[in-house]
């Protein structure tokens, strides 16, 4: 977990001599001890991986926080600035946009994603920013995802007018869930399936967990419990 002290931002000091490690091989670094570790892992072990010192990724991120915000915000702008144009190419069609239209435009990003070994760090560091149960997590999930959790809701409340909103609030939440696990290392898909499965087709990962949200999306709404 993120810790209280860790929010303050210390003093930039200078670049130590002698030491020529890049930004980017801290992030490297810090990449791959984050997915194994989650977010409590010590700016040490990231430090160690580097081969450098904490010394020099506080020059460059300032502090701890600094390094897993510029780690996330490397790829998720990414993702987020697709998913945009995905929905505003949607929108100004003269057909108005299904629910698995937009499901669709909003995995893409995701699901198409090739799955290297970087891509499965960063679908772990997903995993463990929406377990972080810290405050500046909720901030730097709302940085993320913000702009596009708003567009596509708005968007999915119009296609599916006869559902209600909480409902579609609901669903969305559980989409996210749902392709955060299915795109990571950490399901069982291939064992339980006895090899029939292959996780690492990113194109029947696509078509399976498309068709699973929209059927979702678009399934009746669950009756609410009477009072007796």
């Amino acid at each position: 977990m993120f810790s209280v002290e860790q929010k303050s931002k210390p003093r930039r000091p200078g670049r130590p001599e002698g030491v020529t490690h890049t930004r980017e091989g801290i992030l490297t670094a810090a990449e791959h001890v984050f997915a194994e570790k989650g977010f409590s892992a010590p700016l040490r072990e990231v430090a160690q991986k580097a081969k450098t010192t904490t010394s020099l990724i506080n020059y460059y991120f300032e502090s701890k926080l600094g390094l897993i915000e510029a780690l996330l915000l490397s790829r998720g702008e990414a993702i987020t600035k697709d998913r945009m144009e995905r929905l505003k190419s949607l929108l100004s069609q003269d057909t108005p946009p299904t629910a698995e239209d937009l499901v669709k435009a909003f995995l893409i990003p995701i699901t198409e994603m090739r799955r290297t070994p970087a891509t499965r760090r960063y679908l772990k560091l997903q995993s463990w920013l929406h377990m972080e149960p810290s405050d500046y997590a909720f901030v730097l999930r709302r940085k993320l995802y913000q702009e596009a959790t708003e567009a596509y809701t708005d968007a999915l409340i119009a296609a599916l007018s006869d559902t209600p909103q909480e409902v579609i609030y609901w669903r969305y939440i559980l989409t996210v869930g749902a392709y955060l696990y299915a795109a990571s290392d950490t399901n069982r898909l291939e064992e339980i399936s006895g090899g029939l499965c292959n996780p690492d087709d990113t194109d029947e990962l696509a078509r399976q967990v498309t068709a699973f949200v929209s059927g979702g999306f678009m399934g009746a709404a669950p009756k609410k419990a009477t009072e007796d």
